[in-house]
C-alpha cells in the first residue's frame, strides 16, 4: 500500500511546523494503530506519504477503508486550510526484500495507483480486487485498462468506494485527474440513439454509428477508440468528463438517428471532455439513399471543426457507395450487429443468414460477402465447425471475391488474414493484417490478431505489445477476454507460469464462456504441482468442450517447429491435468 498527503508542499509553504505536527499526530493516532490492527508494517515514511506492507490483500483494504473513513471525520470539525487528505493505491504483487526495504513491479504499481487517485480514493489493481471481491460487501468501481508508465503495460484499475460514498455512473465516474494533454485529435463515437418507433430500427443507428468510427479513423492524425468499447456505453447515461479521463479521449461525439418514411434525421455535437464544451453541432436530414453523402458530410464537419482536412477525396471515401436496394444494407447491418456480440455459435448462424439473404437480393455487394467469411472464419476457429477444411474453402473464396469488388475495405483484409492464419499461411496472414492497418489503423481486433500469429510463429515474446495496442484502444472491447487467453498462452509458452495464471484468470472473468482459457488454466496449475486446482479448471473446460483430447485441442493450430516446441510443456501441463492424449 502506497499512500500520499494530497497538497504536502502547499501547506508546508503556508504553515510549515503546523503541518508538521498534524501529520505527526495522523501518523501516530490514525495510520500506525490502523496498520498494527490490520496485520501490516509501516516499510517507510516518504516525508508526505508511506509505504506499506500487509500479510493480505483483504487486510490493506479493510486498513485503507478504517484510515479514510477516521481521516473524513476528523477533517470535518476542521477548517480546509488544516485538513489532511491522502490518496491510496494498493497493489498484490511479487515484491524483492532487502532487509526493511521492499522493491519491485509490485511496489512500483502501489505507487502508481496512488498517484492516479483522487483525493481521499482508494485506487486497487485487479490483483486485488480478484482476492477481495466477494468475501465482504465491498463496492467497487471498474474503471478499465490504464497504462503505467512504472511498468510500460496496461494495468487494470478499480476504486474501492468508502460506506456512503456514491458510486456515480459505473466504470470510469470520476476517478482519474482531469487532463488537456490527450491527443488533439482523440474521439469516442458513442452509439447513435434510435429515436424511432420500432425497435427494429435500432441495428439501423448502430450500421450508421460504426460508418462514422471507421469514417474518422481515417483523419490523418486521429486516434478513434474502437467500435466494441464504444458500444459498451450503449444506452447508459454518460459523463464525458469521466469518460475523457478513462479513456484518454479529446473529444466524445455523441448524436441521434429517428427514421420515418424512407427519411433519416440525425443530430450530432462534439464535445471537449476537458472543458464540457460543445465544439460542434449539426443536424442533417437524406432520403435513406443518400447515407453515404450524409456520412461524408457530417465526418467533413467534425474533421473541419478541428481544423484538420482528409487528405484528399480517395483516403476521405474509400468506401465506394451501398447498393441501390435498401433492403440488402438494412440486412448486412443486421448481420453485423449480430457479429459484433459476443460470439457464440447461435449468433454466427443467425449473422451468417444476414447477410445470406442480402446476397440473395445484391449478389456483389461486398460488405455482405466479408461478413459471411468472417462467421465462417469465426466457427472454424472456435472448432465449432463440422467441416473446417470445407468452410475454409468457402471462406477463402468469398473474401476474395469481396476484395476484387472493394479493394479497400479493411475489414476484408482483416478477415482474409485471419482466414491465412487458420491456414497456418502466417507471414501472408501478417501481409493482410498490416493492409488493413495501413486502411484503418485503430482496428483493435487487427493489432491482436498481429501478436496471436506472431505467437503461433514462435515468437511468444513480440505478442505482448502488439495485444497491449489492441486493449488500448478498446479497453472495453467483448474480445477482451480472447486477448487475454492469448497474452496468457504466451506467457505460459515463456514458461511465465505465474503471470499466465494471473492473465487467464482475467480472461475468464471477462468472458466465462472462453472455453480455452480454462485449459491453459490447466496446464499452468498443473505444472505447478497445484494439481486439485488443475482439475477444476479442466472439468470446467470439459463442461464447454466435451470429449476433447491434447491432440484434438492442440493439433491443426501451427506447424512450426518453434510453436512446438514452446508449447510442448502446455501439452505436458495438460495430461498433468487429467485431459487424455487422443
Amino acid at each position: 500500500m502506497a499512500i500520499d498527503m494530497v497538497g504536502y508542499s502547499r501547506q508546508m509553504e503556508h504553515d510549515e511546523a503546523g503541518t508538521l505536527n498534524r501529520f505527526s499526530l495522523l501518523r501516530a493516532d490514525v495510520l500506525e494503530p490502523h496498520v498494527v490492527n490490520h496485520r501490516g508494517r509501516v516499510v517507510k515514511y516518504t516525508g508526505d506519504g508511506c509505504l506499506l506492507e500487509f500479510a493480505s490483500a483483504g487486510a490493506a483494504a479493510d486498513c485503507a477503508l478504517k484510515i479514510q473513513g477516521e481521516l473524513s471525520e476528523r477533517n470535518a470539525a476542521l477548517p480546509p486550510s488544516e485538513q489532511i487528505r491522502l490518496r491510496i493505491g494498493i497493489n498484490l504483487g511479487d515484491i524483492i526484500h532487502d532487509r526493511d526495504e521492499i522493491y519491485g513491479d509490485g511496489v512500483n504499481v502501489a505507487v502508481w495507483l496512488e498517484s492516479i487517485g483522487s483525493p481521499d480514493g482508494i485506487m486497487i489493481s485487479a490483483a486485488v480486487q480478484e482476492q477481495i471481491a466477494g468475501r465482504k460487501p465491498y463496492r467497487l468501481v471498474d474503471l478499465g485498462y490504464r497504462r503505467s508508465e512504472k511498468t510500460d503495460r496496461a494495468v487494470k484499475v478499480f476504486r474501492l468506494c468508502l460506506p456512503g460514498e456514491d458510486v456515480g455512473h459505473g466504470r470510469g465516474s470520476g476517478d482519474f485527474p482531469a487532463t488537456a494533454d490527450r491527443p488533439h485529435l482523440s474521439i469516442l463515437a458513442l452509439p447513435f440513439r434510435n429515436l424511432g418507433c420500432s425497435p427494429e430500427d435500432e441495428y439501423f443507428a448502430e450500421g450508421l454509428t460504426e460508418d462514422v468510427i471507421t469514417d474518422l479513423s481515417r483523419i490523418p492524425g486521429s486516434f478513434v477508440i474502437a467500435r466494441n468499447t464504444a458500444f459498451a456505453y450503449k444506452g447508459k447515461a454518460v459523463d464525458v468528463t469521466a469518460i475523457g479521463r478513462e479513456l484518454s479521449v479529446r473529444y466524445v461525439l455523441e448524436g441521434s438517428v429517428r427514421r420515418a418514411a424512407r427519411k433519416v434525421r440525425v443530430n450530432a455535437k462534439l464535445i471537449d471532455t476537458v472543458t464540457e464544451a460543445h465544439v460542434w453541432a449539426g443536424r442533417f436530414d437524406s432520403d435513406e439513399r443518400d447515407l453515404l453523402d450524409l456520412q461524408d458530410e457530417l465526418t467533413g464537419r467534425i474533421a473541419a471543426s478541428l481544423d484538420f482536412h482528409l487528405t484528399d477525396a480517395e483516403s476521405r471515401r474509400t468506401l465506394p457507395e451501398r447498393p441501390g436496394n435498401l433492403h440488402a444494407a438494412d440486412l448486412v447491418m443486421r448481420g453485423w450487429s449480430i457479429v459484433n456480440r459476443p460470439t457464440t455459435r447461435e449468433n454466427l448462424v443467425a449473422a451468417r443468414r444476414c447477410f445470406e439473404a442480402a446476397l440473395g437480393l445484391e449478389p456483389d455487394y461486398a460488405h455482405a460477402l466479408v461478413g459471411l467469411a468472417e462467421t465462417h472464419a469465426y466457427e472454424v476457429g472456435n472448432r465449432w465447425s463440422v467441416e473446417p477444411e470445407l468452410q475454409l474453402r468457402c471462406a477463402e473464396a468469398t473474401v476474395l471475391q469481396a476484395l476484387v469488388l472493394e479493394a479497400h475495405y479493411a475489414r476484408g483484409h482483416h478477415v482474409r488474414g485471419i482466414l491465412l492464419r487458420l491456414m497456418m499461411q502466417f507471414e501472408q496472414a501478417l501481409i493482410a493484417f498490416e493492409r488493413a492497418l495501413a486502411l484503418n489503423r485503430n482496428l483493435a481486433a487487427t493489432h491482436a490478431q498481429i501478436g496471436f500469429v506472431k505467437l503461433l510463429m514462435g515468437r511468444p515474446e513480440e505478442t505482448f505489445a502488439d495485444i497491449e495496442k489492441a486493449i488500448r484502444l478498446s479497453p472495453r472491447d467483448f474480445n477482451l477476454g480472447a486477448w487475454l487467453f492469448m497474452m496468457g498462452w504466451a506467457h505460459l509458452c515463456l514458461a511465465q507460469d505465474a503471470r499466465g495464471i494471473d492473465v487467464l484468470h482475467k480472461a475468464t472473468s471477462e468472458n466465462p464462456l472462453l472455453p480455452h482459457s480454462y485449459a491453459l488454466l490447466a496446464a499452468g496449475y498443473a505444472l505447478g504441482g497445484r494439481v486439485d486446482q488443475a482439475r477444476v479448471a479442466l472439468a470446467e473446460y470439459n463442461r464447454l468442450m466435451p470429449d476433447m483430447t491434447v491432440k484434438r485441442a492442440t493439433q491443426g493450430l501451427s506447424d512450426r517447429p518453434a510453436f512446438i516446441s514452446a508449447t510442448a510443456r502446455i501439452r505436458d501441463g495438460l495430461i498433468l491435468a487429467g485431459m487424455p492424449r487422443e
